[in-house]
């Protein structure tokens, strides 16, 4: 349907056309394989010197972030792990707050996200950001969550579409605490993210 109402109109036939031609010149641009390049050549260089294709997968347990390297885990089983992580854990103790930090900023990218698309942000962008969050979930944890997110770049364009100014003074202050308390956590050598 979609097809013969561009056909019909000049105009739109013309820009869907120009759209196939730029997605038939990316599929044919040697620059598109180059990352898949290299991850098959880092798993080919994993298996001649450690004799397994997806040794960076594996070894993930050793770095004691308490990450799976056994099988992917899913979002639902990662937010289940960080709910009964704050309802057993004390709260006087650092670790539940470090889980509080990592899950509410998971909970605040996805919630952004959905802002993105509620306000309509461009849906590729949306695709990417999502992915961009949910893949280090795969590992069993929240862990460095707030580091993940900084790429997911809508969420910054759905925080600058939100018109509240009082919002906007209420973000800044909050984010300036934060900054304060985490640079103070730092600095004395505690894991922040």
């Amino acid at each position: 349907e979609k097809l013969k109402m561009t056909i019909k109109n000049p105009k739109l036939s013309k820009y869907y056309l120009r759209f196939l031609h730029s997605t038939f010149y990316i599929l044919h641009s040697p620059i598109l394989y180059l990352v898949p390049l290299g991850l098959i050549v880092y798993m080919v260089y994993l298996q001649l010197t450690f004799g397994d294709f997806l040794y960076f997968w594996h070894v993930q347990p050793i770095f004691g972030a308490e990450r799976s390297g056994t099988g992917i885990v899913l979002l639902p089983q990662v937010i289940w792990r960080y709910l009964k992580i704050l309802f057993t854990v004390p709260f006087y103790t650092y670790s539940f707050w470090v889980s509080v930090w990592e899950l509410g900023s998971a909970v605040i990218g996805f919630g952004l996200l959905v802002i993105g698309w509620l306000k309509k942000v461009r849906s590729s962008y949306l695709i990417f950001a999502f992915l961009a969050i949910t893949m280090p979930t795969l590992t069993g944890t929240f862990s460095s969550m707030p580091r993940y997110i900084l790429v997911a770049f809508p969420m910054f364009i759905a925080l600058g579409l939100i018109k509240s100014r009082s919002f906007k003074i209420l973000l800044s202050v909050v984010c300036c605490l934060l900054s304060g308390i985490f640079i103070i956590l730092f600095t004395r050598g505690y894991w922040v993210s």
